[in-house]
């Protein structure tokens, strides 16, 4: 950021229900507001963890920093209501000018924070910045709100094109990368992707994908709005293609829920594996039908201390992410469901906030899923074993049920909109009088004071609340809201509500169990898959599966992604053809689902160009080295270098996967900005066509350890003699935001984008 500016004060609203526990816990969440608005932060990642200036908030009592999801999901859940300046300052420190020239341009971009394997593009959600900034337009006053969207526009675009480079991959239609808020691999994904992030990398996720299709409409609108009718056409025509492609992939018509994220595999299949934030962006973006969003709600697993992330829970894993309830997650199924009409599943999941928050005094970071507890003991296996105080998206969870539940008021940039969504039970348990006020929210230099009233509910059965009129300043008025030019300075908003419909049918899977870890062994196998599986082989063309699981389980076969044969009972199978091939396995009598063993594949043509053979060459003359069990080009990937096979042939028209053989030890598995992305090119001299596509080498565990880049898919003909040449891509550490990063490498020492090569690999896909 360039000068920071000095935080003006605000004045926070307050609530009047006549409950005193309610008005309580709203005092509670506007003083972890004030608690989370600070003028400097500091992470030991950053400057030494010496302070930064800025206006911003914090992440929570333990996280005194800014992440971009963190804050893109707070301010979308009604944070932007409560100190526009401060979310506006917040957002924009997560957007960063290019410190490092690249093919895909100089413009500002999101951040991508530090993450799996040295983050993007193993981690892709950067986009969900959208989603605070779409939020916090409206709130903003007019000469702000105008330098707002001209930044959130410039954003926006530069990263989506760059992410249409490196992420989408076309052949299936979607956004590559890891799943949004999910971002410690081994709590969602298979343990194998503790030492190994390629996988995560080459697969996809339900919710990054979700926002991105977010982003694409927001980018399309902002462009009509500047004039840009090019990138209207264009961010609209991505967004009408990649809507049908989320659903058709991901729907699982027979489960009714959407699967989370897919295989590796190639082609890529959908697991089934289910998160609750994906499934809410999903509806929230409408991507179900109504009849589906109802039952998604009936069957997605519902504790009393709330909603779990994941389903199923994953096996010998500590509680974090995985076994846990996340509120901010909670928030948002609330605002699907209530858009879905599913008032049991509201009820319940808006309790689960005032329990959480009444129980622990504060809005925490995560809780255990059964229990409710910060803290369970459960071996090496006990958790959340990282557990914040106000945690900032927790805090705005319980904002947005007051804003977006209860009241449901929406600013526009010329408009408030009143559409409560209160249900029959929440309104009987928390506001038994049948009056609440909030008093003194500000829009853009307006106070608002806005009034619920409604009359005994007594003997009814669960439903929403309707608005029977809705008085401004005395005047009844016409439709749902109000113009910002007819308000006055201070507005008194009465809204009358009177029954809604009772619903009837819908139901609720809230398991009987009591509080973990100790659960029978059916109890256990209803909410924990198996055990993943590994395969080996045992002689050629016989494959061997490793349970490694103690209740009895079947198992799928796939090759190539697709399936090949299922409900295995016998531990060997003759494979009948090369191929790639993947396992996962399942309770006997149809329950849940492993995530896939590790491929296992055999080729019939494979050639390998080394620098120890002399046929990948460098000619720039890169440094060479004989350290770490083989010849390579040592520190590679200035961005001027390139490496280049002269000319090769294949032995068949078909498809092929090209890769590198890499070492990438600039930081650790678990963090950094330095995954390397390099730039494939394969030249057609008989046509002149060039194939091109990114390859990405995450960090791995120490420099000896030496991996395969992610595959790039060619579509190669015999008898041609193609000629391949590898240059620069990107990485974060590109990006002027991370010139403060002294965790590691890529940041105050400068952009870093390289490599360890050894070789090229080309395979053939049978």
């Amino acid at each position: 950021m360039s000068a920071v500016p000095k935080a003006e004060p605000v004045q926070l609203p307050e609530l009047h229900s006549g409950h005193g526990t309610l008005d309580e816990l709203f005092t509670l969440t506007m003083r972890e507001v004030q608690e989370n608005s600070v003028a400097n932060i500091r992470d030991g990642a950053f400057q030494y963890g010496q302070e930064l200036p800025c206006p911003c908030f914090e992440t929570g009592e333990l996280w005194h920093y800014v992440w971009t999801r963190d804050t893109a999901y707070a301010v979308d859940l009604g944070l932007g209501w409560l100190d526009p300046q401060r979310s506006q300052e917040t957002l924009l420190f997560k957007v960063s000018e290019a410190r490092q020239k690249s093919r895909f341009g100089m413009g500002p971009e999101i951040v991508q924070d530090t993450g799996s394997g040295g983050s993007w593009p193993i981690s892709t959600d950067r986009v969900v910045w959208g989603l605070g900034a779409e939020r916090l337009l409206p709130l903003l006053k007019d000469e702000a709100r105008e330098n707002f969207f001209l930044q959130a526009y410039e954003a926006l675009k530069n990263t989506l094109e760059t992410d249409r480079h490196v992420v989408f991959d076309p052949r299936h239609g979607l956004y590559r990368g890891e799943q949004s808020f999910l971002d410690w691999r081994e709590q969602s994904y298979p343990s194998w992707t503790q030492s190994d992030v390629r996988a995560i990398a080459e697969s996809f996720a339900l919710s990054t994908n979700v926002l991105h299709l977010f982003a694409l409409r927001q980018a399309s609108r902002y462009a009509a709005k500047r004039g840009d009718a090019v990138r209207r056409d264009r961010y609209a025509r991505w967004a009408e293609e990649l809507a049908p492609r989320i659903r058709d992939f991901f729907w699982l018509p027979h489960v009714g829920m959407f699967s989370s994220m897919s295989s590796a595999t190639d082609p890529a299949f959908p697991l089934e594996k289910f998160d609750l934030l994906g499934q809410s962006l999903a509806v929230l973006a409408g991507l179900a039908t109504p009849e589906e969003s109802l039952r998604l709600f009936s069957l997605y697993p519902l504790h009393r201390p709330g909603p779990p992330v994941l389903h199923p829970q994953l096996p010998a894993t500590a509680i974090y992410h995985n076994r846990a309830v996340w509120p901010f997650v909670t928030a948002y199924a609330i605002k699907a469901a209530a858009r879905s009409g599913h008032a049991p599943f509201v009820s319940v999941a808006m309790q689960s906030l005032w329990d959480g928050a009444v129980r622990h005094g504060s809005h925490m970071e995560n809780m255990e899923f059964l229990s409710g507890r910060t803290h369970v003991e459960d071996g090496a296996y006990s958790g959340p074993v990282v557990n914040s105080r106000r945690q900032l998206w927790s805090v705005a969870a319980f904002v947005s049920t007051i804003l977006d539940g209860i009241l449901g008021i929406t600013a526009a940039e010329d408009e408030l909109r009143f559409a409560p969504r209160l249900t029959h039970m929440i309104a009987q348990r928390w506001v038994p009088g049948g009056r609440m006020e909030l008093r003194d929210l500000q829009w853009r230099g307006k106070r608002l004071h806005v009034e619920l009233r409604w009359p005994n509910l007594s003997g009814l059965g669960d439903g929403f609340l309707e608005v029977e009129r809705i008085t401004w300043n005395g005047k009844v008025i016409k439709g749902p809201g109000l113009s910002f030019a007819q308000l006055a300075k201070d507005n008194n908003i009465r809204i009358d509500l009177v029954p809604g419909a009772v619903v009837s049918g819908l139901t609720l899977n809230q398991p009987e169990v009591g509080p973990g870890p100790a659960l029978s062994n059916d109890d256990y196998k209803r909410m924990f898959a198996p055990m993943e599986p590994r395969l080996h082989w045992v002689k050629d063309g016989t494959l061997q599966i490793e349970h490694r699981e103690i209740n009895p389980t079947r198992w799928d076969l796939y090759r190539n992604g697709n399936l090949l044969v299922s409900d295995l009972t016998i531990d060997t199978w003759e494979v009948p053809e090369n191929g790639c091939y993947t396992a996962i396995q399942k309770y006997e009598g149809g329950g849940l689902s492993s995530h896939p063993s590790p491929e296992m594949c055999r080729t019939t043509w494979t050639v390998e160009w080394t620098k120890a053979n002399g046929q990948l060459i460098s000619p720039d003359g890169a440094s060479e080295a004989y350290d770490h069990g083989r010849p390579h080009f040592n520190d590679w990937g200035w961005p001027q270098q390139v490496l280049e096979v002269a000319s090769f042939e294949v032995p068949h028209d078909g498809p092929y996967r090209l890769e590198l053989a890499f070492g990438n030890a600039f930081g650790p598995i678990s963090t950094g900005i330095t995954a390397a992305v390099k730039w494939l090119e394969v030249f057609d001299p008989l046509n002149g066509d060039v194939q091109s596509a990114p390859l990405v080498m995450p960090h791995q565990a120490h420099w000896d350890v030496w991996a395969w880049s992610s595959a790039a898919p060619l579509d190669l003909k015999a008898g041609r003699a193609y000629r391949l040449r590898i240059s620069d891509g990107k990485n974060m550490s590109y990006l002027k935001h991370f010139e403060r990063y002294t965790a590691g490498s890529g940041g105050v020492g400068g952009p870093l984008n390289r490599v360890n090569i050894s070789g090229v690999r080309l395979r053939s896909v049978e």
